[in-house]
C-alpha cells in the first residue's frame, strides 16, 4: 500500500515536527513490513544482528520468558560520533548509568547491544551484567552472512559497546545464557541482506507493531532511526529505546546538538499514560561512510523528521491505545508553561477515556484546563482561551460552546481517528491491529493568543497523548505473566 497523509490544519505559526501527520501507515501486517522492509535499508557501514532464547526468570520460576538480544555493529571501524539523551528519572537503569559514563568519558564505540524482557534496573549487580554482556560482543569481530567468528587480535581494546534494555523493573539479566547464546549463535548482516526492520522486530516488547523511519539526504547520506515504546511513556526522556544510525560525516559534538534538540521536540513531547521509565535513551551513531560534506541544517532536518515519524507511532502503538491525542497550545506565554499545561491536559483520566468511548465530553477538557491553570495561579488566563476539537470551537470567553450540531461534528471526528473496534482488551477481544491502518489523530487545540498578537511573539507547543482503554488495563495488571 502506498504512504498516505491526511492533510492538517496549518497553525499560524512554525509548523512544528509533531504537527505534521506520520508518513507510513499500511492497509495490513504484510504491507506494514514490507513498507519498512523497503524504508529501512541500513546506511552503510552498519550491521545487525540478533539471538533469541526462552529461559526460566529466577524471579519467577514458575514461568517461561523469552527473549531477544540485538547488536548493532559499526562494521568498519570504532566510531567517535556517538550522541545519546537519556530518561530523567531518578531510578535510571544500569544501562543508562553505564551509556552515560561511556559518553561523558570520550570513549570510541562499536555499537549497541539491546535486549528486551528485563529491564535491569534495581539489581545489585545490574552494572556488572551489563558490562560482562557488552564484553561478549566486544570480544569478536562477528562477520555477516554466516561465515566464522574470530576473536578480535590481543591487545586491540578499541570501541565499546553501548547497553541498553527494556522490560520487568527489578529483575536480573540472565546473563551466563545471553552470553552463551551469543557467543554460539550470534550472526551479523550487513545493509545488503538486513535493514532496520531486523532491529525494531527484535527490541518489541509489548508492541503491537515495529517502527523504523529514514531520510536521505541531498548527498547520499542516510538516517534510519528504530524505535520500542509501548508503555511507561512521558515526555521527560527518554519515553522508549531508540536507535538512530547514520553514515552522514558529522562530529560527535554536532551529533549531540543535533539529537539534544530534535528529541526536545519530538519525543519529550509524547505521553501514553504519565509513567516515565527508568530504562530509556535515544542513541546516535554515525559510520561516517559517506565523505561527501553533510550539511548540518539539512542532517539536524532530516534527524528531526525521523525522531517525530517514530515518536508518532510510539504513542500510536501504545499499550491499549485507540485513539492518538494530538493537542496543539499556542500563546505569548513561555515555551514551559505550555508544554506542561499541554501535557497536564492530555493526561487526564477522565478525558482519556471519554476519547476511547467516542463520547464528546468536551467539558472534561474544558475542566482540567481550569484545573492548570488554577494549579499556577493563571485563572485570569481562561477568558481568553478558545478550545478546538478537531477545528470546531468548543470554548471561548470563560463559557462552552456546544449544541447538537457540535455535538455530531465531534464524535465524528473520535470515531474517524479511531485505530481499532472500541472494545479491544474485553474478553473475547484481541488486543488491536498490529498495524498502523492510518495517520489521523484526535486535534485538540487551545489558543490563548490574541489575533492582534505578533507572530514573533506567539508559542507553539505540540504534545501527543493517548486515550486510555480496557486494554491498556488488562496488559498492564497482566504485564509479568
Amino acid at each position: 500500500t502506498t504512504p498516505s497523509t491526511t492533510p492538517s490544519t496549518t497553525p499560524s505559526t512554525t509548523l512544528a515536527p509533531l504537527r505534521r501527520d506520520p508518513e507510513l501507515w499500511a492497509e495490513s501486517r504484510e504491507a506494514w513490513w514490507l513498507l519498512l522492509d523497503k524504508v529501512g535499508q541500513l546506511p552503510k557501514g552498519f550491521r545487525v544482528g540478533s539471538v533469541f532464547f526462552r529461559y526460566t526468570p529466577e524471579e519467577l520460576p514458575a514461568s517461561e520468558a523469552k527473549m531477544f538480544v540485538t547488536v548493532i555493529d559499526v562494521e568498519d571501524a570504532p566510531t567517535k560520533s556517538v550522541a545519546g539523551v537519556f530518561t530523567s528519572n531518578a531510578l535510571a537503569g544500569a544501562p543508562v548509568m553505564v551509556c552515560r559514563e561511556i559518553l561523558e568519558g570520550g570513549e570510541e564505540v562499536r555499537g549497541i547491544v539491546a535486549n528486551n524482557k528485563v529491564a535491569n534496573v534495581g539489581a545489585a549487580t545490574g552494572k556488572e551484567d551489563a558490562k560482562r554482556v557488552m564484553d561478549c560482543v566486544a570480544k569478536f569481530e562477528t562477520r555477516w552472512r554466516g561465515t566464522p567468528r574470530k576473536a578480535r587480535q590481543e591487545g586491540d581494546d578499541r570501541g565499546v559497546f553501548l547497553p541498553s534494555s527494556t522490560g520487568v523493573i527489578g529483575w536480573r539479566l540472565p546473563v551466563d545464557v545471553m552470553v552463551d547464546k551469543l557467543e554460539k549463535e550470534l550472526v551479523m548482516f550487513n545493509e545488503r541482506f538486513v535493514g532496520g526492520l531486523a532491529a525494531a522486530r527484535a527490541i518489541m516488547t509489548t508492541d503491537r507493531y515495529p517502527k523504523v523511519a529514514a531520510f536521505t539526504l541531498a548527498n547520499g547520506a542516510r538516517i534510519v532511526g528504530v524505535a520500542k515504546g509501548a508503555g511507561m511513556i512521558e515526555p521527560k526522556m527518554g519515553t522508549m529505546l531508540s536507535y538512530v544510525m547514520t553514515d552522514a560525516d558529522i562530529e560527535r559534538d554536532e551529533l549531540q546538538k543535533a539529537l539534544t534538540d530534535a528529541v526536545a521536540q519530538t519525543f519529550n513531547r509524547i505521553s501514553v499514560d504519565g509513567d516515565e521509565s527508568t530504562s530509556d535513551m535515544v542513541l546516535a551513531l554515525s559510520s561516517n561512510r559517506v565523505e561527501n560534506e553533510t550539511d548540518l541544517a539539512s542532517f539536524r532536518e532530516g534527524l528531526t523528521k525521523v525522531c517525530a515519524e517514530l515518536a508518532h507511532h510510539v504513542v500510536r502503538n501504545g499499550e491499549g491505545t485507540n485513539h492518538v491525542i494530538r493537542l496543539t497550545v499556542e500563546g505569548t506565554e513561555d515555551e514551559s508553561f505550555l508544554n506542561d499545561l499541554a501535557r497536564f491536559v492530555v493526561n487526564g483520566p477522565l478525558l482519556k477515556t471519554s476519547i476511547a468511548g467516542n463520547d464528546p465530553n468536551v467539558g472534561r477538557l474544558a475542566a482540567r484546563l481550569g484545573q492548570f491553570l488554577s494549579s499556577r495561579n493563571r485563572k485570569d488566563l481562561l477568558p481568553t482561551a478558545r478550545i478546538s476539537v478537531g477545528g470546531v470551537l468548543v470554548f471561548q470567553d470563560g463559557s462552552l460552546s456546544w449544541d447538537k450540531d457540535k455535538e455530531t461534528l465531534v464524535k465524528e471526528h473520535y470515531l474517524a481517528a479511531q485505530l481499532n473496534d472500541p472494545d479491544i482488551g474485553l474478553p473475547g477481544k484481541d488486543a488491536g491491529f498490529d498495524y498502523p491502518p492510518h495517520p489521523r489523530c484526535v486535534d485538540l487545540a487551545i489558543d490563548f493568543s490574541s489575533p492582534a498578537a505578533p507572530e514573533s511573539e506567539k508559542t507553539q507547543v505540540v504534545v501527543l497523548g493517548s486515550d486510555l482503554t480496557y486494554q491498556y488495563v488488562r496488559e498492564n495488571a497482566d504485564y509479568r505473566s
